[in-house]
This record gives structure tokens, sequence and C-alpha cells, in this order.
């Protein structure tokens, strides 16, 4: 009996010592909790990327989730396109949403000139940005920017660390220049390259936009008659002067008080002791006129203002036979 009562007292022991121990491995359960994406602004193409122990998933949007232990620390990033935002600590807690809202900022751009067909470029965004465009960037990264008009490009520049309470102001990375500087009675022209029709034959007065800091190709043109291209860096603080670009050139008939001068590719005819502009350093084909007996065209190039006198052409025509007797 005394044998039976001990088996009896250890087997009720064991059975309250399983009993127990049960409520206690229960809250020893790891709780985990499944947290959804929200905040990403409507009018960004933003995602999200999530550091957890067991690996990282990137490009969560708004609505979807992550599974992860509650109490569990863990760290998060926002990017759009290229840009990457600054790893965020978070602590996971059920029945809540991580909310990314103030990570991404809205910049709209502003200062684009007036009349002007430019365009602003952030480096990693396609296409470009005008006037009252919004772009969405990562709170607290650092982005660069140029402005173009037509095939004419500035310099990239650095903005500043993106805050959510600024505009993109691009005022002072665009100028509008003048023409100014092509002699007077001139029929010349200035042609700019990379502004398509917009940027030919430009006479005094003519004001186009240019990106600022940017190099541009133009040249000096009489119709046909064209100079070389050449290059100048775009500045703000004057206009684009051209007088540089001509030389007034006299062409004189020495034989003769009356007579003209032809050109080959320009419809124009100078008498004998005018003048007129041409572009610096154009191959101009030039001649007297004396109708039937002109000249070949003459291969000019002019570097400075100067005075074409032309030589006395002396041409000897054969008498014709005389007929023969008959």
């Amino acid at each position: 009996m005394t044998r039976t009562r001990v088996i009896l007292a250890t087997l009720a022991c064991v059975a309250f010592l399983a009993v127990s121990a049960g409520p206690a491995a229960a809250d020893g359960y790891a709780k985990y909790c499944k947290i959804q994406i929200s905040g990403i602004p409507d009018a960004c193409r933003g995602t999200v990327a999530v550091c957890l122990p067991y690996g990282t998933k990137y490009g969560l949007q708004n609505g979807d989730y992550f599974v992860a232990k509650e109490g569990c620390p863990i760290r998060y990033a926002v990017r759009v396109g290229k840009f990457y935002g600054p790893w965020c600590d978070y602590k996971v807690e059920c029945d809540t949403t991580l909310d990314v809202s103030s990570k991404f900022c809205l910049l709209k751009v502003q200062g684009i000139p007036e009349d002007c067909p430019g365009l602003v470029s952030i480096y990693g965004f396609d296409g470009g940005l005008r006037n009252g465009s919004v772009v969405c960037l990562p709170r607290g990264v650092k982005f660069r920017y140029r402005a173009s008009v037509g095939d004419i490009r500035g310099p990239w520049c650095d903005g500043a660390t993106v805050e959510c309470n600024d505009y993109l102001d691009v005022s002072k990375k665009f100028c509008v220049l003048g023409i100014t500087g092509i002699p007077a009675d001139c029929r010349g022209v200035i042609d700019i390259y990379g502004l398509g029709s917009s940027g030919v034959g430009l006479t005094n007065g003519v004001k186009r936009c240019f990106p600022n800091g940017a190099t541009i190709k133009c040249r000096a043109r009489l119709h046909d008659i064209t100079g070389p291209w050449d290059y100048r860096k775009v500045d703000c603080d004057g206009d684009l002067d051209a007088a540089k670009k001509f030389v007034n050139v006299k062409w004189v008939l020495a034989w003769t008080q009356g007579g003209r001068t032809l050109f080959k590719d320009a419809p124009i005819s100078i008498g004998n002791g005018g003048s007129h502009c041409f572009p610096k350093c154009a191959k101009v084909y030039a001649r007297p006129d004396l109708g039937d007996l002109s000249p070949a065209w003459d291969c000019k190039v002019f570097y400075e203002d100067t005075c074409v006198y032309w030589k006395l052409y002396c041409v000897t025509v054969a008498a014709k036979p005389a007929p023969a007797p008959e």
C-alpha cells in the first residue's frame, strides 16, 4: 500500500507539472504582425524597401505588406527612380501601418522665363519639366539638374538637400539674350545651332532664351555666304554681340566710273566704290560685271575691313576670217 501511494503521488506531481507548463509555453510564443505600407503620394512613383531579419523586401507600394515579429526593430528606406532616401528605424507594432508620407517631398518647378521653350532635367529622371511640373523625391537626398532649350543644354548643377517646403526655382539657370552688333544697312543675320527654325536668321533686337552657362554655336550669314561656326559661352550679363562676326568691304573698279560687282551666293550687286558687310572668314565668290566678258568667279576670304580693287582684264577677240571669194 505504501509503495502504491508513493507511485500515485509521483504521477500526480508529474501531471501537475505538465498542466502548469502549458501557459508558460504559450506566453513564450513570438507574435508576428502584418504591416501594410501607406503614405506614398499619388503623384509619386515611389517605393519602399524594408530590411528584415530574414532578408530585404524591395519595391513595396501602398497596400503592400510585410510580416515581422512584434517589437522587432527594423529599418526601411524610400526610393524614387535612382534616388534612395536614408535608412530609417522602425519598431514593429501590430494593428498599425507603416506611414511613409513624411519621407517624400513634392517639388514644384518655377522660374523658367515666360515664352521660353526651356525645360529642366533632373539626373536620374526621364523627360523634361516645365513651370508648374511637380517632381517627387525622397526627403534628405541631393540631386543634380540642368536647364535646356532645344538641343542646347546647360551644365549640371547641384541642388540643395531636398526638404518638403521648397520649390525648385530655376530662374538663374536661364538667360534671355538679344542680338546686337550687326552693322547698320547690312542684310546679314545670325544663325544659332540647336534652336531649330527659331534660331535661323536672327537680326538685331531679336531675343532668344538660353541655358545659363551653356556653350552655343553661332555664325554670321549673308544670304548663302556663311561664316564659320564658332563657340560662345552664355552668361546673363550681356546680349549676344555680333559686331565681330562681320567685316565691311569696299569694291572698286579702277578703270571706269561705272560698273558693278556681282556675287555668286548672294542676290546683291555693289556699284563701283560701294561697300557692304560680309561674314568674317567666309568664302566670298565675286567678279566684276562685264557681261559676256565677265571672268570666272574669284574666291576671297576677309578677316578685317578692306577694299578690293578689280584689275583691268584685257580680252583679245579673234577677228572673223573673211569669206572666201566665190
